[in-house]
């Protein structure tokens, strides 16, 4: 009987061997990875990095505001909420996506579908004046224009409000979990 065992055990440690060497080596010893691989499978994955807790992707497509906000939760996230508010953190993420002299806008977790004039970010808060740069005259588009982007062609990526249905990029921001 001991003989017949031999093999598949031989079979089953060569698994559990293989499979040790496959897995990511966990450097603080808690059974997740570390903050580097974090950060290098986020980077694999086409998202950047700017701030301490958030990263930043585009959507592949240009899209409505809605189906933007899906796309970027189903990428695990939503539509950029953190990194808009923030004034310096909106540069540095505008000038990593800015790519010439025109830039379309790109769709932003700013909205007032519910309440026309009241700005919320698509975590529910209510936006205050001071977390919106928007750009000179806006929003100006009454109850046509219920949907915040983020403008570059001023190079300082200001907000404007723009009709949900028109079709642009959708800036999606991850928590990132250290």
């Amino acid at each position: 009987m001991v003989g017949e065992l031999k093999p598949s055990l031989i079979f089953m440690l060569s698994l559990m061997i293989t499979s040790c060497w496959t897995m990511p080596v966990n450097t603080e010893g808690s059974g997740q990875l570390s903050e580097r691989e974090i950060r290098q499978e986020l980077l694999d994955d086409g998202w950047f990095i700017a701030g301490p807790d958030y990263a930043y992707k585009l959507t592949r497509t240009q899209i409505s505001w809605g189906i933007g906000r899906r796309e970027c939760k189903n990428m695990g996230g939503d539509l950029a909420v953190f990194g808009v508010r923030d004034n310096t953190l909106r540069w540095k993420i505008g000038q990593s996506l800015y790519k010439g002299p025109v830039w379309i806008g790109l769709w932003v977790g700013l909205n007032d579908r519910k309440v026309d004039s009241e700005w919320r970010w698509t975590d529910g808060s209510l936006a205050i004046e001071n977390e919106i740069l928007w750009s000179p005259q806006e929003p100006n588009g009454d109850s046509r224009e219920n949907c915040g982007e983020m403008w570059g062609e001023d190079r300082r990526f200001t907000i404007n409000d723009a009709q949900c249905r028109f079709r642009r990029y959708a800036l999606c921001e991850r928590k990132i979990v250290w």
